[in-house]
């Protein structure tokens, strides 16, 4: 929600600030793309090597001080700075989150809990449009002029402001989780960085196209994540509130139904088929999914909110299954740093270059901003094509080894 929430208020934000759609498209992405990649993988050896309660609590604080300052930005580059550790914050939470889970639960049911955890995702983002939407109405209507700071900033800033406020709640919550023990194969306690990237490179034939794959996926729900609200306000003329609540209600359901399926169904799958099920299940949520990378070509903005819901469900389950599947791969003392890279492909792909794309092509190629719709569709189609076609080779090697027994032992069973 910290971070979507400026999807919302994008034109407004260009007018006050004085910016352009390409850097609106680098504070949607760029901005998080240039230091999430380089803290995630020391971060995500932290993970492996300290507690994951304090990764995750000290992640949490800093984004949510990151997003005050990002709405009380002047200029284009405070806000890019705020938007920066804003990235450093949540560069924390996926490697810390999912080391945690996979050290609780088996095999045979970690996917279903790796998806509850993913649920945060989709509704963060729904929430993002829906109580955003609601909640600039009622800032615009004077519901929090009681607050003194809040007189004279625009609704943006004061939405920025109010969003931050869960977050340093929840650090709060945060100090009574959890830390278990680290399910380590034989006596060994801490591999040291070395082995742990030796070990990764030996199960990059499995681990590179998922990579790959989860870098794809971002590239294309991320374009209509950050473009979506705007395209519904710019070429439609909808209010905040109306395409907030038709985003947020689509994306709520969209996303809660296809991770709630995929998650048992992989634990399923990987029963019955080992990790083999699991990548194919994965290339089909994919495949599900590809006609909903076509939403910025719809001229009805209701077809546009389903087809949103649509892409919400098949996106959430593919990178469920897809996650899991890298759980499932690697080892105890390299889960940190496994899962670190899939921030590093998921921004280096996704983050960096979908937003900003979109922004460019509206701006500098179609040269119409009521064209938004069209650049939408020119990033997201290609990047639905390669997210399903870049998974073949993981399933081809998992078919060879009959299963997932030569890519991690006794994968599926307690």
């Amino acid at each position: 929600m910290d971070r979507q929430s400026l999807n919302l208020v994008v034109d407004p934000v260009r007018r006050d600030i004085g910016i352009t759609d390409v850097q609106i498209g680098l504070l949607q992405g760029g901005a998080f793309a240039i230091l999430f990649t380089a803290v995630g993988l020391p971060i995500g050896r932290a993970v492996d090597l300290y507690s994951r309660k304090w990764i995750i609590t000290a992640g949490v604080l800093v984004w949510s001080i990151a997003t005050v300052f990002s709405g009380l930005a002047t200029r284009f580059q405070g806000m890019f700075l705020a938007r920066i550790f804003m990235g450093i914050g949540e560069a924390t939470l996926l490697p810390a989150g999912t080391s945690l889970i996979a050290d609780i639960f088996p095999p045979g049911r970690r996917a279903t809990a790796i998806g509850i955890f993913f649920l945060g995702t989709a509704v963060g983002s729904a929430v993002a449009n829906l109580a955003g939407g609601m909640l600039l109405g009622m800032i615009q209507g004077g519901a929090f002029h009681w607050i003194a700071m809040s007189r004279g900033l625009s609704a943006w800033r004061v939405l920025f402001c109010l969003i931050s406020l869960p977050g340093m709640l929840l650090t709060l919550l945060l100090l009574t989780l959890r830390e278990p023990k680290r399910r380590l194969p034989g006596a060994r306690r801490k591999a040291s960085s070395r082995v742990v990237l030796l070990q990764l490179f030996e199960r990059r034939a499995v681990l590179l196209p998922l990579y790959c794959s989860l870098g794809f996926t971002a590239l294309w729900s991320l374009a209509v994540v950050s473009w979506a609200p705007t395209l519904l306000s710019r070429v439609y003329g909808q209010t905040s509130i109306v395409l907030g609540t038709e985003l947020g209600v689509t994306g709520l359901v969209g996303g809660t139904i296809g991770i709630l399926i995929s998650g048992p169904l992989g634990d399923w799958l990987v029963l019955k088929d080992g990790l083999r099920g699991r990548l194919v299940a994965t290339i089909g949520a994919l495949i599900l999914g590809i006609p909903t990378a076509f939403l910025g070509s719809i001229h009805s903005p209701t077809a546009i909110a389903l087809m949103f819901g649509l892409m919400c469900a098949t996106t959430s389950a593919a990178g469920t299954l897809a996650a899991t599947s890298i759980q499932d791969a690697v080892t105890s003392e390299m889960r940190g740093i496994a899962t670190a890279l899939i921030s590093v492909f998921t921004t280096v792909i996704g983050l960096s270059v979908g937003p900003w794309l979109v922004g460019f092509l509206t701006e500098h190629v179609l040269k119409n901003s009521l064209s938004l719709g069209m650049a939408i569709s020119c990033v997201a189609v290609p990047g639905a094509i390669a997210a399903a076609l870049s998974l073949l080779p993981a399933v081809l090697v998992a078919v060879r080894a009959h299963g997932p027994s030569q890519i991690q032992p006794k994968v599926g069973r307690v």
